[in-house]
């Protein structure tokens, strides 16, 4: 019986703890057209949707191993400019989601 009791609260818990996880879904919104460097805070892209100016974005190498967050300052065009420079260089085909 206290075995179950567990099971059945650590199932709610777990319910619970990915619907918390859902509040945040990232779009994929661009793809990097060219490569990147260190420092680099302005990205061409290849624009799929709309890109919000002040909302974080996340870009995903195109590996899939490696996910850095950054603010977006401005967007033009097929720019993205950011707050911060990038801390990795990323190439072309990278994935941005917001």
């Amino acid at each position: 019986m206290k075995c179950r009791h567990i099971l059945v609260i650590s199932l709610i818990a777990l319910f619970l703890m990915s619907g918390a996880m859902l509040g945040q879904q990232w779009k994929l919104v661009a793809v990097l057209v060219s490569d990147t460097t260190v420092e680099e805070s302005d990205l061409v892209v290849d624009v799929l949707d709309q890109v919000e100016e002040g909302k974080l974005i996340r870009i995903e190498s195109r590996d899939g191993i490696v996910i850095e967050t950054y603010e977006v300052r401005h967007v033009y065009e097929d720019h993205i400019l950011l707050m911060e420079p990038l801390q990795r260089e990323y190439l072309a085909g990278a994935k941005i989601y917001q």
